[in-house]
C-alpha cells in the first residue's frame, strides 16, 4: 500500500522543522536522495513501510503525519535530532 503524493509536503515540512537533509532521511530509508524528493515534491506515492519508518524515528504520532501540518506548525524539540545531519 502507498501513500497518495499530497502527504509528501508533509514530510518535507518535517524533515525541514527537524533539520535534516533529505540524504539522512534517504540513507534511513535505504533510498536514494532523489526518491526523497520525489516524495516531497508529491511526484512520488510514499510507500507505506517508509512512513512507518520515519514516525517511528521521528517519535511521530501516525495519524499526525495525515494531518494539515501548517508551515509555522513546531512539531519538536529539533535538539533531539542534531546527530541525524
Amino acid at each position: 500500500m502507498d501513500i497518495p503524493p499530497k502527504y509528501g509536503k508533509n514530510l518535507k515540512h518535517i524533515r525541514h522543522q527537524l533539520g535534516l537533509t533529505r540524504r539522512a532521511v534517504a540513507t534511513l530509508l535505504n533510498i536514494e536522495p532523489s526518491d526523497v524528493m520525489a516524495y516531497e515534491e508529491t511526484r512520488n506515492a510514499i510507500p507505506l513501510e517508509h512512513v512507518e519508518k520515519l514516525c517511528r524515528f521521528y517519535n511521530l504520532e501516525f495519524d499526525l503525519f495525515f494531518e494539515n501540518i501548517r508551515e509555522d506548525t513546531s512539531l519538536y524539540d529539533t535538539e533531539k535530532y542534531k546527530s541525524c545531519h
